[in-house]
């Protein structure tokens, strides 16, 4: 998260809008929390995906 601010902070996109370059620390941990519940919603999704494509243990395969 530090590194996209400080790699966006000067862009106009943030610089219009006082303060969203120096978000607060509420902001940021809410921000983080969403970006570990987007990341787990995708690992779970992923998981499944090569869940469903593997074959049960012991199943005989043809």
């Amino acid at each position: 998260m530090d590194c996209v601010l400080e790699f966006n902070r000067t862009s106009c996109a943030l610089s219009n809008f006082p303060g969203e370059d120096t978000p607060s620390k509420d902001y940021v941990q809410a921000m983080l929390r969403d970006i570990a519940a987007a990341w787990k919603e995708f690992c779970l999704s992923v998981n499944a995906y090569f869940l469903r494509g593997t074959p049960a243990r012991g199943a005989a395969t043809h």
